[in-house]
């Protein structure tokens, strides 16, 4: 009998070896904090494994352009998703988050407008804002305060998000415009949220690849970030802002 549940045991675990698969998903840097949670969950609940490659949304829409073989692609923009789409390289566009900014120091930040304006830091580190969407927002933000040329020659450009909030940590750069969601794990830095208007809604799209030979399983993954549960911890422990607000 006890030989018999033994086997019975060993083939229940090897079956589920067996059905376990990989999907491949590629994220824009902001995500990745909140994605690692999400997958681990995902992983937890059903025993396939999610494998990620994290970089600015502009390199890897030219790595899928390059045939990267990624099954879902969780952007910081609507907009590369869009394309996506429209070159029938992608489908299922779903709106999986909304992002704010952040402006952070290692310093205490009394007047963050002020300080700006009277230069009264050494760098200020953002996102490169031809490849990563918030690194296009902080440049809306500059642009929205007059800011832009006045402190041009004080600002330094990151590849992507969690490269310039580094900048700041390793003392490189003593501000920075981020993503509120890179923050969830650093506590030593203090920041001021910066306002809503000075900058387009960062409306965060995912598609599935059509190279993907995973597509139920894109599917499946797709639809649990984007379940009630999964919203709350976005918002909850991650700052993103709620959906259509």
């Amino acid at each position: 009998m006890f030989i018999r549940s033994l086997w019975i045991l060993i083939l229940f675990f090897y079956s589920m070896q067996l059905s376990a698969e990989n999907l491949r998903v590629a994220t824009a840097s902001n995500f990745l904090p909140a994605l690692k949670t999400l997958a681990a969950l995902f992983e937890a609940k059903t025993a396939h494994k999610i494998l990620i490659s994290a970089g600015s949304t502009g390199s890897l829409y030219a790595q899928i352009h390059n045939g990267a073989p990624f099954d879902l692609f969780f952007a910081a923009d609507e907009a590369s998703a869009i394309a996506l789409v429209k070159e029938s390289r992608a489908k299922d566009l779903k709106i999986y988050a909304q992002g704010e900014l952040v402006l952070v120091s290692r310093a205490k930040i009394h007047h963050p407008l002020q300080q700006l304006k009277d230069k009264a830091f050494t760098y200020l580190a953002i996102a490169n804002p031809k490849t990563a969407p918030y690194g296009l927002a902080a440049m809306q933000v500059l642009e929205f305060f007059q800011l832009n040329s006045t402190i041009q020659s004080k600002t330094v450009t990151a590849q992507n998000i969690a490269q310039a909030l580094q900048y700041v940590v390793s003392a490189n750069a003593d501000m920075a415009i981020v993503a509120h969601s890179s923050l969830a794990f650093e506590h030593s830095l203090n920041k001021v949220i910066l306002p809503k208007e000075s900058y387009t809604p960062i409306r965060q799209a995912c598609v599935i690849l059509l190279r993907s030979r995973q597509t139920r399983l894109a599917e499946e993954f797709q639809t649990f970030v984007l379940s009630p549960a999964a919203q709350q911890l976005l918002q909850q422990r991650y700052f993103y802002r709620q959906l259509n607000s």
